[in-house]
Protein backbone atom coordinates (compact mmCIF):
# COMPACT_ATOMS: atom_id res chain seq x y z
CA UNK A 1 0.00 0.00 0.00
CA UNK A 2 1.42 3.38 -1.04
CA UNK A 3 0.94 6.46 1.11
CA UNK A 4 0.61 9.77 -0.68
CA UNK A 5 2.57 12.21 1.42
CA UNK A 6 2.33 15.19 -0.95
CA UNK A 7 -1.47 15.23 -1.22
CA UNK A 8 -2.17 17.48 1.81
CA UNK A 9 1.03 19.49 1.76
CA UNK A 10 0.10 21.70 -1.24
CA UNK A 11 -2.05 24.18 0.72
CA UNK A 12 0.44 24.16 3.58
CA UNK A 13 3.31 24.98 1.23
CA UNK A 14 1.34 27.82 -0.42
CA UNK A 15 0.42 29.27 3.00
CA UNK A 16 4.06 29.14 4.12
CA UNK A 17 5.24 30.91 0.97
CA UNK A 18 2.62 33.66 1.22
CA UNK A 19 2.89 34.33 4.94
CA UNK A 20 6.39 35.78 4.84
CA UNK A 21 8.69 36.30 7.78
CA UNK A 22 7.48 38.15 10.85
CA UNK A 23 10.90 39.37 11.98
CA UNK A 24 11.58 43.09 12.06
CA UNK A 25 14.63 45.25 12.71
CA UNK A 26 13.85 48.27 14.86
CA UNK A 27 16.48 50.94 15.26
CA UNK A 28 16.91 54.57 16.20
CA UNK A 29 19.14 57.31 14.82
CA UNK A 30 20.11 60.66 16.32
CA UNK A 31 17.64 63.43 17.14
CA UNK A 32 15.60 62.22 20.11
CA UNK A 33 16.45 59.99 23.04
CA UNK A 34 14.50 56.72 22.88
CA UNK A 35 13.98 54.53 25.96
CA UNK A 36 11.90 51.42 26.49
CA UNK A 37 11.22 52.45 30.09
CA UNK A 38 10.56 55.71 31.93
CA UNK A 39 13.59 58.02 31.91
CA UNK A 40 12.10 61.24 33.29
CA UNK A 41 9.08 61.09 35.56
CA UNK A 42 6.37 63.49 34.52
CA UNK A 43 3.43 63.85 32.24
CA UNK A 44 4.41 63.19 28.66
CA UNK A 45 2.24 63.29 25.57
CA UNK A 46 1.14 59.78 24.63
CA UNK A 47 1.31 58.89 20.96
CA UNK A 48 0.54 56.07 18.56
CA UNK A 49 2.36 56.20 15.20
CA UNK A 50 1.92 53.72 12.35
CA UNK A 51 3.92 53.00 9.24
CA UNK A 52 3.11 50.72 6.33
CA UNK A 53 6.04 48.93 4.74
CA UNK A 54 5.87 47.08 1.42
CA UNK A 55 8.62 45.85 -0.90
CA UNK A 56 11.22 46.59 1.82
CA UNK A 57 13.22 43.42 2.23
CA UNK A 58 15.20 44.70 5.23
CA UNK A 59 12.01 44.91 7.38
CA UNK A 60 13.60 47.83 9.19
CA UNK A 61 11.69 50.70 10.78
CA UNK A 62 13.37 53.79 12.23
CA UNK A 63 11.51 54.88 15.37
CA UNK A 64 13.25 58.27 15.21
CA UNK A 65 11.99 58.87 11.68
CA UNK A 66 8.39 58.46 12.81
CA UNK A 67 8.84 60.61 15.93
CA UNK A 68 10.74 63.35 14.09
CA UNK A 69 8.03 63.55 11.43
CA UNK A 70 5.45 64.39 14.11
CA UNK A 71 7.38 66.26 16.85
CA UNK A 72 10.75 67.31 15.44
CA UNK A 73 13.99 66.62 17.29
CA UNK A 74 15.24 67.46 20.75
CA UNK A 75 12.84 65.57 22.99
CA UNK A 76 12.76 62.26 24.83
CA UNK A 77 10.64 59.30 23.85
CA UNK A 78 9.98 56.87 26.67
CA UNK A 79 7.87 53.79 27.39
CA UNK A 80 8.28 52.77 23.76
CA UNK A 81 6.66 49.62 22.42
CA UNK A 82 6.61 48.44 18.83
CA UNK A 83 3.97 46.11 17.44
CA UNK A 84 4.16 44.37 14.07
CA UNK A 85 0.75 43.89 12.47
CA UNK A 86 -0.55 42.28 9.32
CA UNK A 87 -3.91 43.52 8.09
CA UNK A 88 -6.25 41.89 5.61
CA UNK A 89 -5.00 44.36 2.99
CA UNK A 90 -1.41 43.30 3.70
CA UNK A 91 -2.43 39.66 3.33
CA UNK A 92 -4.16 40.30 0.00
CA UNK A 93 -1.19 42.30 -1.33
CA UNK A 94 1.11 39.42 -0.37
CA UNK A 95 -1.23 36.91 -2.07
CA UNK A 96 -1.44 38.94 -5.28
CA UNK A 97 2.34 39.43 -5.47
CA UNK A 98 3.04 35.81 -4.39
CA UNK A 99 4.79 37.02 -1.24
CA UNK A 100 7.17 39.43 -2.97
CA UNK A 101 5.59 42.53 -1.38
CA UNK A 102 6.28 41.48 2.23
CA UNK A 103 3.66 44.03 3.28
CA UNK A 104 3.23 44.79 7.00
CA UNK A 105 2.33 47.59 9.42
CA UNK A 106 4.38 48.83 12.36
CA UNK A 107 2.68 50.52 15.32
CA UNK A 108 4.90 52.50 17.70
CA UNK A 109 3.42 53.69 21.01
CA UNK A 110 5.03 55.69 23.78
CA UNK A 111 5.25 59.00 25.61
CA UNK A 112 6.95 62.09 24.18
CA UNK A 113 8.63 64.56 26.55
CA UNK A 114 9.62 67.94 25.15
CA UNK A 115 13.28 68.85 25.55
CA UNK A 116 14.30 71.48 28.09
CA UNK A 117 15.11 74.85 26.48
CA UNK A 118 18.72 75.94 26.83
Amino acid sequence: MRVRVWRGTGPLLVAALLSGCTLARIYSTTGNTVALTTVQPGAGESFVLTKHIAFDYTSAVDVQELVRAKYGSGGTVQNVSVKLQSTFGDFMLNVITLGLAQSKHFEVTGDYMRGTPR
